[in-house]
């Protein structure tokens, strides 16, 4: 029920909201931390977002990835194709966010950086603000980056696809969770953001 969920939220001290349709280049997200989660805080939210919304914890990603841009959750967009019984993979970026945003979309000001087989990042990564770029502005280079445990998150995604056999392709967001752990954050049924650096 409406009141359970509430409080739900307020045994939480952080957690995150954000509308399940529709919510593509990290609109209307919004982030909850220590201090600001009380009663009349959530019953607002509540009646703010009315419908189609989810609430979902933080994930304290792997430190490797924190490293980055420790202020969002860094995370895989991996395309998987399901064609006469196999997956394959298609294309995988880290997106990884910048400056102050708590987001790592692309869209919204942070970089994309294809991920190469063996999970380590290519040479240049690409932001819709700055174009082109080898470093990311917390100065590590994009081709010293490796993505922990890359290999777990395209298992997963092998042994899940076939359990969607009415969708082809698939946008597969994961984080990478502090222990290494693939976390699986949502699927995407128009993942074309992945074309902005690795090509159609």
């Amino acid at each position: 029920s409406r009141e359970e969920a509430i409080q739900c939220c307020l045994r939480k001290e952080r957690f995150i909201v954000k509308f399940t349709t529709f919510t593509s280049g990290g609109r209307n997200i919004q982030v909850y931390e220590r201090g600001e989660v009380n009663e009349k805080v959530v019953r607002d939210l509540f009646d703010k977002y009315q419908m189609d919304f989810i609430v979902q914890e933080l994930v304290e990603q792997h430190p490797d990835l924190a490293r980055i841009h420790k202020e969002s959750l860094n995370t895989l967009r991996v395309i998987s194709f399901y064609f006469k019984g196999e997956v394959h993979i298609l294309s995988a970026q880290l997106r990884m966010g910048s400056g102050k945003a708590r987001i790592d979309n692309y869209s919204s000001g942070g970089y994309a950086c294809n991920v190469k087989p063996d999970g380590h990042l290519s040479e240049r990564a690409v932001s819709k603000a700055e174009g082109w770029a080898t470093m990311h502005p917390c100065g590590l280079a994009f081709k010293d980056i490796v993505v922990p445990n890359y290999n777990d998150v395209l298992n997963v995604i092998k042994d899940e696809h076939p359990k969607l056999p009415h969708l082809n392709i698939i946008g597969w967001d994961f984080a990478i969770g502090k222990n290494g752990e693939p976390i699986f954050i949502e699927l995407n049924v128009t993942p074309e953001s992945n074309q902005n650096g690795s090509g159609p």
